[in-house]
């Protein structure tokens, strides 16, 4: 009896194994970011996870983690978690400062990257690209290249990283100073919506282009404080046109004209107009079958101010088809941003166009700051 008790208190007594707390949030967590252009679940979704940590002045590994399918998903639901790596008792009893990065929904598959978890260094990290030909580089039947419009069972990649970051022991449990970890998209969308004016002849879009060189043949996975706002790579620009649509088609697959209303004018962007509201004012008007849009694209990002072609026709002359120019107002094409492209028909010559950018970062993407994303 008394060996038995004395086992047990000497087992009460030990101290549990050290280990290092992440915090991690996914994108559509609204503590860690003010969302003006609402995420669809699928958007947000985390299929896969990887984080590392690292020592910040070296390449030591203090420890890697996958999640299981169970820690993913309570991640969706709860859209936050805190992950336990374990760590020698050495760095719990001197801790220095770390790096962690984290990758979600990143596959060979859908960037061209994988990354072992077990023996990634952090050099490899940060050298880690996305490959944009999978999002705009596969070649269509005639020849043409096409962006992406439907989200992957990989999901959309997404990357996270905080560098230099204080470790403090509280009970043998550490946790990193200030470094409530969020998830970034690594893509960014535009959105293409189209409407006419009542009683003109009906328009129909036949393609909208992106010109080449908009965007790059790769782009840096993580940013980085020399790139705050997006990171692209050394292989230059992807010099071919994207097609960010083609014709449009009703529920049968019949070429379908764009939805008409009284003014089509009252649904531009004009300056000073309160970003979330504009979207919002979108979405009413899509709910009213007064505009009509095309499927969401997703694109890497890129530091150039995107410009393209819109073809469309009228039915009155389905055979003669017309051109007009759009660009981006306002800014880049940085990650995790949402582009609304409003084309729209008043009756004049040919198609007037309004763009805006709906979720401006701010900050650099500091998660210690608000930072704006969809």
């Amino acid at each position: 009896m008394l060996l038995i008790f004395g086992a047990c208190s000497s087992e009460s007594t030990e101290e549990p194994d050290p280990v290092l707390d992440i915090y991690v949030y996914s994108p559509g967590k609204g503590t860690v970011t003010r969302s003006v252009s609402a995420p669809t679940a699928e958007e947000k979704r985390v299929h896969s996870l990887t984080l590392w940590v690292y020592k910040s002045n070296s390449d030591t590994q203090l420890g890697s983690l996958t999640l299981s399918a169970e820690q993913l998903e309570s991640l969706n639901e709860k859209e936050s978690g805190v992950y336990s790596i374990p760590v020698t008792s050495l760095f719990a009893r001197n801790p220095e400062p770390v790096d962690v990065y984290v990758l979600a929904n990143v596959s060979a598959n859908n960037t061209g990257t994988m990354l072992d978890p077990t023996i990634a260094d952090k050099t490899s990290l940060e050298n880690a690209l996305f490959n944009g030909g999978y999002y705009y580089g596969f070649v269509r039947g005639d020849g043409g290249y096409r962006a992406v419009t439907e989200i992957s069972g990989e999901g959309l990649p997404m990357s996270g990283v905080v560098r230099g970051r204080s470790v403090t022991n509280v009970n043998a449990v550490l946790h990193v100073t200030d470094a409530n970890l969020g998830l970034v998209r690594d893509v960014s969308k535009i959105r293409l919506v189209f409407s006419s004016l009542t009683g003109a002849d009906k328009l129909y879009i036949d393609e909208v282009k992106l010109d080449g060189g908009m965007m790059y043949n790769s782009t840096y996975l993580f940013v980085n404080d020399e790139h705050p706002y997006f990171r692209v790579g050394e292989n230059g620009t992807f010099n071919r046109e994207v097609v960010l649509a083609t014709a449009l088609k009703d529920e049968e697959g019949y070429p379908q004209y764009v939805n008409s209303n009284g003014n089509p004018r009252q649904y531009a962007y004009e300056s000073g107009m309160d970003e979330s509201m504009y979207e919002a004012k979108i979405t009413e008007g899509l709910e009213k079958k007064e505009l009509t849009e095309a499927p969401t694209v997703y694109l890497p990002e890129s530091d150039k101010r995107l410009t393209g072609t819109i073809t469309y026709h009228f039915a009155g002359s389905p055979s003669e088809h017309h051109e007009t120019q759009f660009m981006m107002l306002g800014g880049d094409f940085r990650r995790n941003q949402t582009w609304i492209v409003y084309v729209y028909y008043t009756g004049a010559s040919r198609l007037d166009v309004s763009t805006v950018n709906v979720t401006k970062w701010q900050n650099g993407g500091q998660w210690d700051h608000e930072v704006h994303n969809w």
